[in-house]
């Protein structure tokens, strides 16, 4: 074996550092300022020691002389938009990966000159869906620099938004899902313009592929603007096109205005922003609350309201509802309608003569009837003979009022010629009265014995004068 020996004072004093069996020794931890001298002796099996080595001196240069060897690697592990590169050396050096989308341009490098042994470099900034060529480096403390064979890797697809739904849009509410083709976080930058302004991110920092988000207290009737970020696990960035919805906008009465049509009707008209149904809720001191309207959406309204009292004054409001259900309310007008001073106008008056019973217990009368233009009550002035300058005779009047009238008088003379009228009067006290018109009543029909002894006498004249026998 041999024995090693040091000095540091150009060979006056030595120190044993080593004893090896080998013919080579490195020495190490050396201080490069520092001038060593050594000398080497041997001694075999049986002990004889040889005399001393010639003294060598020298001054350290450097460690290493050679390219530290690459052990294992590299492989690469490609994302979208990075890729990680591990390999490992036999001794300690820096880790460098050169790379390019040229073979013969590796033109870009990234790493660190930390001295390690197992080496791992993510390389960032890179295209997804792209080859790239490259090669690793590793130098020693020396600056002996080793290289890998150049190699290619591809990186992956980029993460992408898809499937983006904007739906059940309200007031101030909108739900918005997506999909990605990868895990990934949830941010959503939002606005009435394409700087957006505000941003909802999911702060469960969850990744999922499938996203559902609820924009709350946004403004009836605004369009918004949208933009949906996130990362993927591997800090990927993921982003979507601008996407942009409108709100709804809440029903509102514009104008308000009325009509007075005729007695008793008021046309009330009025425009929405949106459509919506239409509804006349009407009503005074004196009647309760009452309704007209229909259900068609449109944004200009037209109700006609009838039925109401002659010279009177009514409050009323307009509302409607959007095919959504949210109302729109005006706030409460008047209205007055017209004094009824048109009498009404009579027409189709109609007459005919009838019998009720026979012989002496007969009873004579006339139907007659008419119609109106508006409610009425009935009436029915009469006199006997043509002449129609007076009306000696009236009915009872009927005070209900109709449009369709029917009145009955009794008590006439069989076979008598008889003139009448028929009056009306609405409830605004105008009336009116028809032309004189005339009626021939029936004959009194004969009882049934009474036709017996009529046919006896007809036929036996001989037979005069039964009729006495039975009080004929």
């Amino acid at each position: 074996y041999y024995t090693i020996y040091r000095s540091t004072d150009d060979g006056v004093t030595f120190t044993e550092i080593a004893t090896i069996t080998s013919t080579g020794y490195l020495d190490t931890g050396l201080d490069s300022t520092q001038k060593y001298t050594y000398k080497v002796t041997a001694k075999d099996k049986a002990g004889a020691k040889s005399d001393e080595t010639l003294k060598l001196a020298a001054v350290p240069q450097g460690r290493f002389t050679s390219p530290p060897p690459i052990t294992e690697g590299p492989t690469v592990t490609p994302d979208s938009f990075a890729a990680t590169v591990t390999w490992k050396t036999e001794r300690v050096a820096s880790s460098f990966v050169e790379f390019g989308l040229n073979k013969d341009k590796l033109t870009k490098e990234q790493g660190t000159a930390d001295q390690l042994t197992e080496h791992s470099v993510k390389v960032a900034g890179l295209n997804a869906q792209t080859i790239y060529y490259y090669r690793v480096k590793s130098i020693d403390i020396d600056q002996n620099a080793a290289y890998s064979d150049v190699a290619t890797f591809t990186t992956l697809e980029a993460p992408r938004v898809e499937n983006v739904k904007i739906y059940d849009i309200r007031l101030t509410d909108a739900i918005i899902s997506w999909t990605t083709t990868k895990e990934s976080t949830a941010i959503i930058e939002y606005g009435p313009k394409t700087k957006y302004g505000f941003t909802f991110t999911d702060t469960s920092g969850s990744y999922s592929s499938t996203h559902t988000v609820k924009l709350e207290n946004l403004k009836d009737g605004t369009t918004y603007h949208l933009h949906i970020e996130g990362v993927d696990r591997s800090d990927n960035p993921i982003a979507s096109d601008d996407y942009n919805f409108t709100t709804l906008t809440y029903p509102k009465v514009l104008t308000v205005s009325s009509t007075n049509k005729a007695e008793g009707q008021t046309e009330v008209k009025w425009t929405t922003n949106v459509a919506t149904t239409s509804e006349v809720e009407y009503y005074n001191d004196k009647s309760p609350n009452k309704t007209q309207g229909n259900s068609s959406l449109v944004t200009e309204h037209s109700i006609l309201v009838f039925g109401l009292d002659d010279a009177t004054e009514y409050k009323f409001k307009v509302r409607g509802r959007d095919q959504f259900g949210y109302e729109a309310l005006s706030t409460e007008n008047k209205f007055r309608t017209l004094e009824d001073t048109m009498p009404p106008v009579i027409s189709e008056v109609k007459s005919e003569s009838n019998t009720v019973g026979s012989g002496d217990a007969a009873k004579i009368q006339i139907i007659v009837s008419w119609k109106t233009n508006e409610p009425t009550t009935s009436q029915v002035q009469y006199g006997e003979g043509l002449s129609s300058s007076s009306y000696s005779a009236e009915s009872d009047e009927n005070a209900e009022r109709v449009r369709e009238h029917l009145m009955v008088i009794g008590g006439l003379t069989p076979a008598k010629t008889y003139h009448f009228r028929v009056v009306s009067k609405d409830k605004a006290g105008n009336e009116s009265k028809s032309q004189g018109y005339s009626i021939l009543t029936s004959r009194a029909r004969q009882s049934f014995l009474q036709i017996v002894i009529d046919n006896l006498e007809d036929t036996f004249s001989w037979l005069g004068g039964v009729g006495k026998l039975f009080g004929g």
